[in-house]
């Protein structure tokens, strides 16, 4: 239509432009009048161009709405349930202990594979072994799984209390060396995460279990701790306790490498094993400047120093 219009303006125009000058009034307005028309003719197109540029958007539109999804592609079905065969899920045994991680855990793998309802408890009762699976074998739904569980492994005071008496049950150090700091630190930080699950972390604050704890160091670790808090301005908090516990230990490990097991070589290229001298009386003077001819492991003004100066 619009190349028609097009050859129909020059056509009139080429007759205007043929025109006398002497022409006839009558026959000016004839050409005009064409002219006009042809006009209206494009108006009318672009009226027209308008409307089915609107009826595309529509139509687009209302396909997207009722597009029906595509299925995943075969590999991907396939990758997935690959995925899900070779997925392993922690067994619940019914230690009250345990039961705050392990239902995270199950939670968090079922999001991560996607498992629809029925798959999710199907699993759930393979994870719960007996016979606590007996209080579950017959629910037909994940929701009403996990209430039972947790009316009956999930009491949150009580499993509070349990891990209190844990930690406060730990023995206290009896001596400062890196290895008694490293057990001591990684059953303060099991017990951490432990409240956490429990969404208990304001009572990780909690002084009364910061002050048994640090109870159970040495006199010396004791005072240390504490001008640690003091020169760093730190709360004693556990988190605070914790790092410490960490860094002392890696400091002391590197500090006393000289005093652990030595090895001599032979002249055949043959390693022999020679155990340190115990009780064996020390004649090195202290490097500290004590009185006292001991090794700086010894050395209780060693202890006293701030761990910059250490």
């Amino acid at each position: 239509m619009e190349l028609n219009y097009d050859n129909l303006v020059t056509a009139n125009e080429s007759v205007l432009a043929a025109l006398h000058v002497d022409c006839t009034e009558e026959e000016l307005q004839v050409n005009m009048s064409y002219m006009k028309d042809a006009d209206s003719v494009r108006a009318d197109i672009a009226v027209t161009n308008l409307k089915l540029t609107v009826l595309k958007v529509e139509k687009a539109q209302e396909e997207e709405k009722n597009k029906t999804p595509s299925r995943p592609h075969p590999v991907s079905d396939m990758q997935m349930k690959c995925q899900l065969e070779g997925l392993k899920i922690q067994h619940f045994s019914g230690n009250i202990r345990d039961y705050p991680g392990w239902k995270i855990s199950f939670q968090f793998a079922m999001r991560k594979y996607c498992q629809d309802e029925e798959e999710q408890l199907q699993r759930l009762k393979e994870a719960v072994l007996p016979p606590v699976r007996k209080k579950i074998i017959h629910c037909q739904s994940v929701v009403s799984a996990f209430e039972i569980l947790d009316q009956n492994y999930g009491n949150s005071d009580e499993l509070m209390t349990l891990f209190l008496r844990d930690i406060k049950s730990c023995k206290p150090l009896r001596n400062g060396d890196d290895k008694s700091l490293k057990i001591f630190a990684s059953e303060i930080r099991s017990f951490i995460t432990r409240m956490r699950d429990l969404n208990k972390k304001h009572d990780l604050k909690s002084d009364y279990i910061v002050v048994d704890l640090i109870d159970k160091l040495i006199p010396e670790d004791q005072y240390t701790f504490k001008s640690y808090c003091h020169d760093k301005d730190l709360p004693k908090y556990l988190e605070t306790l914790v790092n410490w516990l960490g860094d002392e230990a890696q400091l002391r490990s590197s500090v006393f490498d000289d005093t652990r097991k030595s090895y001599k070589v032979s002249a055949s290229n043959s390693v022999t094993f020679k155990p340190p001298q115990k009780f064996k009386a020390i004649s090195q003077p202290c490097l500290l400047k004590c009185d006292a001819s001991h090794t700086l492991k010894d050395c209780p003004a060693f202890y006293v120093l701030k761990v910059a100066d250490r």
